[in-house]
């Protein structure tokens, strides 16, 4: 289910399990998904939201929104809420729609904005965070340069990081299907 996701996306969603397990919630809301973020994808996501100077401050308001319950073990399998479900699905469209193989925390943070009616996105926007202007950011990212990542933005301007290195990664399934053919032809030459 989460292949698609960058690592530190993947921190983000675990943690939030995490956190849920904790405050005893039996389902993973998009509250928790935001203290994922704010403890995992800060790197990540900061530079889209220069208004938020204080995470800390942040993580206690989710964290004083929250029921508190009893503990539950982190063995058990916390189900994903809808909110936090629609979420991911927005997160993963706004991958797409940038044309990204890979679903980063800064896609999250989008699916979070669009799920209207969470506190979550509420809580955000009263931060000053801004759904139209992290979505140009992104596309303004990509579209100047695609091989340059983003550090941010200023004053809604994209602060471009240094270029990166091209990448010679392959997908997994034509690395195998290399693999195969070499072996194959090893094979065949022993013959």
């Amino acid at each position: 289910m989460f292949e698609r996701y960058t690592k530190r996306a993947r921190n983000c969603i675990f943690f939030a399990r995490y956190q849920a397990s904790q405050f005893g919630s039996p389902i993973i809301g998009a509250e928790y998904l935001l203290l994922g973020l704010v403890h995992e994808g800060k790197a990540d996501v900061a530079a889209f939201l220069p208004e938020i100077r204080k995470w800390d401050s942040l993580r206690a308001e989710v964290e004083a929104h929250l029921p508190k319950g009893k503990k539950i073990s982190t063995k058990v399998d916390l189900p994903l809420s809808i909110e936090s479900k629609r979420v991911l699905a927005y997160g993963a469209e706004e991958a797409t729609r940038l044309g990204d193989e890979k679903i980063r925390p800064e896609h999250l943070l989008i699916g979070l904005l669009r799920e209207k009616g969470c506190f979550a996105a509420k809580l955000l926007k009263e931060h000053g965070a801004d759904l139209k202007r992290i979505r140009e950011a992104l596309k303004g990212a990509q579209s100047a340069d695609e091989a340059t990542p983003v550090y941010g933005m200023v004053s809604g301007h994209v602060i471009p990081g240094p270029p990166r290195a091209p990448s010679a990664v392959k997908p997994d399934s034509m690395r195998l299907q290399e693999w195969l053919k070499d072996l194959l032809s090893r094979l065949r030459a022993r013959r």
